[in-house]
């Protein structure tokens, strides 16, 4: 049994209208199934199996569009998505709200070719693709697949999505039409041909656990990007946490990435260097064993240099073993870009610190000077829980908040949210949501608003 947990966080300083549509998977409804709610100020909508609790619909998969009416800001959304197993057990996935593009975006930009890389069909590893079109009209998308050393697969025919529709590709089909059986680390180029913008997401399986982790799909053209809770961390019930780094050359020059490692009191000395051809990728696995670091939590900073335009994706993973079982979850990179600066707000949506979970959220400084913040806590109707007044960060610096750290009220239960405010400088803010049953963790990276 599937079901998803919906938390939407209204950032501004009135209430917000929101309305809500199900776009289900397969064929479109003439009248898709809609609802109305309110968020105060600051609260945060919080809806356990939202499908059931907004349409009162089950046994039903698609996608939300989301609707802020007449709002100051753009409202902050978190989903997790629960599976139930046979045995009882549940895994989970975290997917954050997306921007659609306004109306009379140009063609241009939806047409971009986007990038899903770090997939696999292997004994521990399966993937599954899916489309998202959001638009009103028609998208006509082009998939092309290349193995970790850049050879192409088999190529895809044009595929067509109707409008407000979703296509999910899972692995039997992906293995059968374009060849991706037995590879690991293989990445898909999604373009645009017709159309608006598609959203393409991947959704990889870590066996025989069945622990599926949310990969985003992205263009990436940043010369430096910074992974946030990346982990090498003993633990007395399992293997103990490790992070691979996956790079990923999606263009058609060599390219070469210096990749450098930061937490309290650790700093490499020494970055490595990865050089990829046009269309490779490299697992560097169990990262910071490279550099003897077998106890640390903090941020790995991949700065790129090519020729062309396209620059390397980089995504991490972060797992450890128990029995047979692995579990762990996909870090995404970001960007300066993803920064909030001096007046904004950083959000984290969605967290939970009680019986069934435990969270760890982290500050960093992506700028070249000092930041100084305010890091409130607030219940999901609003009352405050805590604060930090004041909080400084060295350029370069991070700062972890561990389930000791939080104020006493966040472990009522029914969530929390943080709201980092920049004073001076710039912040990213990233956590890890960890099950207590089975130390499964999902990955939540913050917003800018």
């Amino acid at each position: 049994m599937q079901t998803s947990d919906l938390f939407v966080h209204n950032p501004a300083d009135e209430a917000m209208e929101l309305s809500f549509e199900l776009r289900r998977r397969g064929a479109a409804e003439a009248k898709p199934p809609f609802a109305r709610r309110t968020v105060a100020a600051h609260a945060t909508l919080y809806l356990a199996d939202a499908v059931a609790a907004l349409f009162a619909r089950d046994n039903e998969s698609g996608f939300l569009t989301i609707t802020a009416e007449h709002a100051a800001s753009e409202p902050v959304i978190a989903s997790f998505a629960n599976t139930q197993r046979r045995d009882g057990s549940k895994v989970r996935q975290t997917v954050r709200g997306l921007t659609a593009p306004p109306p009379g975006a140009s063609q241009a930009a939806a047409s971009s070719s986007q990038q899903l890389a770090g997939l696999a069909d292997t004994s521990d590893q399966q993937a599954s693709l899916g489309l998202v079109n959001p638009s009103s009209s028609t998208a006509t998308a082009r998939l092309r697949f290349f193995d970790s050393e850049g050879n192409p697969l088999r190529p895809s025919a044009d595929l067509a999505l109707p409008p407000w529709s979703q296509r999910q590709l899972e692995r039997k089909e992906l293995a059968r039409t374009f060849g991706t059986a037995g590879e690991r680390d293989y990445r898909i180029e999604i373009e645009t041909l017709a159309g608006g913008r598609i959203v393409p997401y991947a959704t990889s399986s870590r066996l025989p656990a069945g622990d599926p982790a949310f990969v985003e799909g992205g263009k990436q053209q940043a010369a430096k990007l910074y992974l946030i809770g990346v982990a090498a961390k003993p633990n007395a019930g399992g293997s103990g946490w490790r992070t691979d780094l996956l790079l990923a050359n999606g263009g058609d020059q060599t390219t070469t990435s210096e990749v450098s490692f930061a937490a309290p009191g650790v700093r490499t000395t020494t970055p490595l260097r990865v050089t990829l051809a046009a269309g490779e990728s490299e697992r560097l696995e169990n990262l910071l064993a490279r550099w003897s670091i077998t106890a640390a939590v903090g941020v790995v900073t991949v700065t790129s240099t090519g020729t062309g335009e396209v620059l390397p994706v980089a995504q991490g993973e972060t797992y450890q073993t128990r029995g047979a079982k692995r579990f762990g979850q996909t870090i995404t990179a970001m960007s300066a870009d993803d920064a909030a600066g001096a007046g904004q707000r950083h959000y984290l949506v969605g967290l939970r610190q009680d019986g069934d979970s435990r969270v760890n959220f982290w500050l960093f400084n992506p700028g070249d000077v000092a930041g100084e913040y305010e890091v409130r806590y607030r219940r999901l109707d609003v009352s405050p829980l805590g604060t930090v007044p004041t909080l400084r960060l060295e350029a370069g610096a991070l700062r972890q908040f561990a389930p000791a750290d939080h104020p006493a009220g966040a472990a009522l239960g029914e969530g929390f949210t943080v709201e980092v405010l920049v004073r001076a400088g710039k912040v990213l803010t990233a956590a890890q949501v960890t099950a207590s049953a089975n130390e499964d963790p999902t990955y939540l990276r913050g917003q800018v608003r």
